[in-house]
């Protein structure tokens, strides 16, 4: 996991041209110049030829042709939408990217110290297998693509590079390989950093949740242990109290920073989809298709998980807090609890009220 996060800032300090970064090594500068002329050359390319293409084509070949270049303009044109996304809202990427690279190394109270070891070593698990199916996944969409556009329909993405010498030829076919493994690389990082956060928040809901069972506790048989029960219950109702507003800022920050990506997401899937819908059954044979018929459908599964992880409401934590036995609780605690909804998270999440009012 420590050199996914580095892999992972990297890639933010990367599209968010962190200066501290570009200053003191200039191989940053020319990485993030030779990325951005990459990107901008797949685009662009793939639009000139998409608007230019070969008249001594056959009619299948120029459909063929079409519809893999309007798929390459669709993944390009993702990749460049959401580091631009990215670009404007480096700050928040910046500020969760640590937050999770803290947590796995994060000392918990000793109240809560068994469930943080137990939830965050199954995030690490989560997120090791997550990030090995969706790199074998991409890898296999980019080398699809990869080898249909060099062997079964030549379509040529960079144009202005002649490719009647064999010189020319080989600069082309590398930079369409560099341009396939770029866009690749970029749609891994922009979708695994929203699943990463998101196992992150889930991962402190199920502290929090059993950590408010210990709450339920059978009334002492001495007045001395009930003393000291009460004491223990107290201070344990603190703890998941910072650990529950830490959870609504997280909770808060990731719906505001990844929806737009969503929003992106869901849109290039869908055209993804009309694109196979309306296509003949000729073409859809294509290798190129059919990885991204499998593309597609795993953006849209990723935009269902990240929506169930949005609509997680923080009210239900406050549901689990209303069926503790708080009569046996201290006063100042009962009335600790009944304040809490309105306790700074109402300006964070909507209905904070809603204990107070039912």
């Amino acid at each position: 996991m420590k050199i996914l996060w580095k892999i992972l800032e990297l890639f933010v300090k990367i599209v968010s041209l962190n200066q501290k970064v570009l200053h003191i090594k200039r191989f940053f500068n020319s990485f993030v110049i030779f990325v951005a002329l990459t990107l901008t050359v797949g685009f662009l390319g793939s639009l000139l030829c998409l608007i230019n293409l070969d008249d001594d084509l056959s009619i299948e070949q120029r459909m063929r042709s079409t519809l893999i270049l309007q798929i390459l303009t669709l993944v390009i044109g993702h990749v460049v939408f959401k580091g631009i996304y990215l670009f404007m809202n480096c700050d928040e990427f910046y500020d969760l990217l640590n937050w999770m690279k803290n947590f796995e190394h994060r000392e918990f109270d000793d109240l809560l110290r068994d469930y943080g070891k137990k939830y965050t070593r199954m995030t690490t698990e989560w997120s090791q297998k997550l990030l090995r199916f969706m790199f074998a996944f991409y890898t296999f969409g980019a080398s699809s693509f990869t080898v249909e556009i060099l062997f079964f329909t030549k379509v040529v993405i960079v144009p202005f590079i002649p490719t009647s010498n064999l010189f020319g030829n080989g600069i082309a076919i590398f930079l369409q390989i560099v341009i396939s493994t770029v866009a690749m690389c970029a749609m891994v990082f922009f979708d695994i950093l929203p699943i990463l956060t998101g196992l992150h928040i889930v991962c402190m809901t199920f502290i929090i949740r059993d950590s408010i069972k210990k709450l339920r506790i059978a009334r002492a048989p001495t007045e001395a242990d009930e003393e000291a029960s009460i004491l223990g219950r107290s201070k344990l109702l603190k703890v998941i109290q910072l650990l529950h507003c830490e959870l609504l800022i997280k909770l808060d920050a990731f719906c505001n920073t990844f929806s737009m990506l969503a929003l992106i997401q869901l849109i290039n899937s869908f055209l993804l989809l009309l694109f196979i819908l309306f296509t003949t059954n000729e073409l859809t044979s294509t290798l190129t298709l059919k990885a991204s018929f499998f593309g597609a459908m795993m953006e849209i599964l990723l935009i269902c998980l990240l929506g169930q992880i949005v609509s997680m409401q923080p009210e239900d934590i406050y549901d689990d807090f209303c069926q503790t036995n708080w009569y046996e609780m201290s006063i100042v605690d009962q009335k600790h609890f009944l304040f809490l909804p309105a306790n700074g998270s109402e300006e964070l999440r909507p209905k904070g009220r809603r204990n107070l009012q039912h």
